[in-house]
């Protein structure tokens, strides 16, 4: 009688914010037939680090890797949260250089909600929030992130998370993980981990509140160029890069330009008209 041959159940740590993101993964685990150990864990009681210390106290060595999956919209947020994030990159990069259980480091960029809009095809942009709710029709926000099934909702339809990885892989990233996969033991070996730093000083730029509208248009334009005189005025790529992120296309910059100028004028007209 012969012996069952033993299937090998290939064993991750997924380290996630809260529940949207533990509902998705765990749908894609049953969907996915491998075996997930899930971590979820809210950073609202301590931001990055406590992302790390939970991650220093699992002791488990089983798995195949570790995924620590995070909103990148708090480097930007809260205070100290950008020398947090390096903290928890730069140990995640010590466990990889030193051959330990693979740590991937995950940021969605800017947050979760962002991610799950990219599953959808007719997504081009727009605020993550009124698609959400316009067009996805859920009542709210929260709403949409207490759905146990996100997951099948978000690979419905024109929906999937195929969409969302033909973006992403166009696009540059705050953190970029280079990998090989045995395909025998399925070893998974991570070769170098890079984050941009230049991004994730903008970010920390783009998010500080001194940082007014009027201010940004100045920085954009090089300065005003005078009512009398209509001067043709090139901003190259090179500027733009500093303040949109590569997801932007020219529509969506040229939007946010003129709006910005359209609101400037309004406040000068409004400031004109009282000192007069």
């Amino acid at each position: 009688m012969s012996r069952k041959e033993r299937v090998l159940k290939k064993r991750y740590a997924i380290f996630c914010e809260g529940d949207t993101e533990y509902n998705y993964i765990d749908k894609m685990r049953k969907n996915q037939g491998v075996e997930l150990v899930l971590k979820p864990i809210n950073m609202h009681g301590g931001g990055y680090s406590n992302f790390l210390r939970q991650i220093k106290k699992e002791a488990q060595s089983n798995y195949l890797a570790k995924f620590i999956i995070v909103d990148a919209d708090r480097i930007k947020t809260i205070p100290g949260e950008q020398e947090n994030f390096i903290k928890l990159l730069e140990y995640c990069k010590l466990q990889n250089d030193k051959g330990n259980t693979p740590h991937f480091l995950i940021a969605d960029n800017p947050d979760f909600e962002y991610a799950a809009c990219l599953h959808d095809i007719e997504y081009k942009g727009q605020d993550t929030k009124n698609f959400i709710v316009n067009v996805w029709k859920f009542k709210d926000i929260a709403a949409f992130k207490s759905n146990e099934d996100v997951y099948e909702f978000l690979n419905s339809g024109n929906k999937s998370y195929g969409n969302l990885l033909d973006f992403i892989r166009k696009q540059d990233k705050l953190v970029s993980n280079k990998y090989e996969i045995k395909k025998k033991t399925f070893d998974i070996i991570i070769k170098q981990t890079d984050y941009d730093q230049d991004r994730l000083y903008l970010r920390q730029y783009r998010g500080d509140d001194s940082l007014t509208q009027e201010q940004m248009i100045d920085i954009l334009i090089q300065g005003r160029a005078t009512p009398q005189t209509r001067k043709k005025i090139t901003i190259t790529e090179r500027k733009l890069n500093k303040f949109f992120l590569a997801y932007y296309t020219q529509p969506e910059i040229e939007r946010i330009i003129v709006g910005l100028l359209e609101q400037w004028k309004q406040e000068h007209e409004s400031e004109e008209q009282s000192n007069a």
